[in-house]
């Protein structure tokens, strides 16, 4: 290594074990007069990295723990360290937190009580030197000159920089001009690229579980609180998830399970603490899933075109319908025969009878939904955090009303495709979210889950996993560090 120190890997992880208690190293060395054996003191530990990994989880309990408490209360999982993630300005905490694990082995998900979070690869960003602006290294490590990251020029820093147009010091003069700390710089793409096959290349993919009953309860419950002792007094759970409200999803294995749960009003749980364990009661609401207990279909009826919605509901609760709601046309002001209908099963009829008349009854499924703001899928303009962009070239600079372009142009596709605009429904990023909302629609399971559908169905290869077979699977081996005064020059980077 840099400092002097050899890197050793081992076949074993037992011989690696034995050689931690190593003193001495002892070898032999040839001379004019005969060879004889060389001792030298020698200091060896476990590698500082290569015998660990770190993941990245998203759990809004965790939102008021210490890492600390973090760390201790996921030890069985192989935590030995957390730390949480702030913001840009390091001043704000986030709900995301950098977990190392005692092995390279990283699991798909860790339980903070009952709740199942899963667990991403942490890729770090690309290492970007502050001086020269390269990659690779840090400024206190740094032997270039200077360099200014806005116009790569190394008569001046970014503070005096007045160029207006910007300047990678690492592209060159053939790509789109861009500042050496934009992230669209295509070596910094590359870096990412590097650090994403380092992160992953020991990673599988994460099981899912569908729903099929929910309840919801109180989002006032500590993460370490909830444990095996308060939820089974429901009954068998299968799984306890956090919402983003605050509020737990559980499903039961059991209707009869979950129908008693709805009855009740306090959630007790055992809780340690220095004293001794305690007894905890806090209030709890329990209510039905909303969605998750129920189906919607489409019928087309022409005798009931005047029959308002809630006549509607009412005459085909024999049926389990619970609600009713018109389709209208794309303007909103003219009604049409086709009807959303809410059954109280999620196992939807295929027809009912409307007075003497059978009706078939197919699955309703919604259109994906579009964001008005930056016209991606997935969300709505109230909860969009990206910059509002044009649905017909794409551009930033303007909107809609205002768009003079004579060429179309989707910002979910990209150059790629014939050109057409980001509300076209030949669109594929469209038609891939329908194939995502009819599965949704079909098998009543919730978007996350239907994606993950969707993704099994339709293997995507990235670069990553294209190049994942050039590296060795290490996770079966330990790695140590031996420390000077040791001084040895090996022949391969593996002694």
């Amino acid at each position: 290594m840099r400092d002097g120190a050899l890197e050793v890997e081992f076949r074993k992880g037992e011989e690696a074990t034995n050689a931690l208690t190593a003193t001495r190293f002892v070898y032999s060395e040839g001379r004019a007069s005969g060879r004889k054996l060389v001792s030298l003191p020698l200091t060896v530990e476990p590698h500082r990295s290569k015998n660990s990994s770190r993941g990245v989880i998203n759990c809004f309990d965790l939102r008021n723990v210490s890492d600390e408490d973090i760390a201790d209360g996921l030890s069985e999982h192989g935590v030995t360290a957390a730390r949480r993630i702030l913001t840009r300005r390091g001043t704000v905490p986030t709900n995301n937190i950098i977990l190392t694990f005692d092995t390279t082995d990283m699991p798909n998900e860790v339980r903070v009580g009952y709740i199942k979070v899963r667990v991403r690869p942490y890729v770090p960003a690309p290492m970007r030197c502050y001086r020269c602006q390269r990659f690779g290294h840090t400024k206190d490590n740094c032997r270039g000159r200077p360099t200014c990251s806005k116009c790569a020029s190394q008569d001046h820093t970014d503070d005096t920089c007045d160029s207006e147009t910007p300047r990678c010091v690492n592209c060159g003069e053939g790509q789109k001009p861009h500042s050496a700390y934009d992230r669209s710089c295509p070596t910094y793409v590359k870096e990412k690229e590097i650090n994403t096959i380092k992160a992953t290349r020991n990673l599988l993919s994460l099981p899912l579980a569908v729903t099929r009953r929910g309840v919801k309860g109180g989002g006032g419950i500590r993460p370490w609180g909830v444990r095996k002792d308060g939820c089974d007094r429901f009954g068998s759970i299968v799984r306890c998830d956090r919402m983003r409200d605050g509020a737990l999803e559980v499903e039961f294995r059991k209707s009869e399970e979950a129908a008693k749960a709805l009855d009740a009003t306090r959630f007790v749980f055992s809780e340690g603490r220095a004293s001794g364990r305690r007894l905890v009661s806090i209030p709890l609401t329990v209510e039905p899933h909303r969605s998750k207990n129920s189906s919607r279909g489409v019928i087309n009826c022409f005798d009931l075109r005047g029959v308002s919605d809630e006549d509607i509901a009412d005459g085909l609760a024999d049926f389990g319908v619970t609600a009713a709601r018109r389709i209208m046309t794309k303007r909103g002001t003219v009604s049409t025969n086709n009807i959303i209908l809410t059954f109280d099963s999620t196992d939807l009829p295929s027809e009912i009878r409307v007075g003497y008349v059978k009706v078939r009854v197919r699955p309703f499924v919604p259109a994906p939904m579009r964001c008005f703001r930056c016209q991606r899928f997935g969300h709505t303009k109230d909860n969009c955090r990206g910059r509002p962009t044009c649905s017909k070239c794409a551009s930033q600079d303007h909107t809609d009303e205002t768009c003079d372009s004579e060429t179309p142009r989707c910002v979910n596709c990209g150059e790629g495709q014939t050109p057409h605009s980001a509300y076209d429904r030949s669109c594929p990023a469209y038609v891939k979210e329908k194939e995502i909302m009819t599965i949704k629609a079909t098998r009543n399971l919730s978007f996350k889950e239907a994606r993950e559908v969707y993704n099994q169905s339709h293997p995507k290869t990235s670069y990553a996993q294209k190049t994942a077979q050039s590296f060795i699977n290490i996770s079966d081996r330990l790695f140590c560090m031996f420390i000077p005064p040791l001084r040895i020059l090996c022949a391969s980077a593996r002694c």
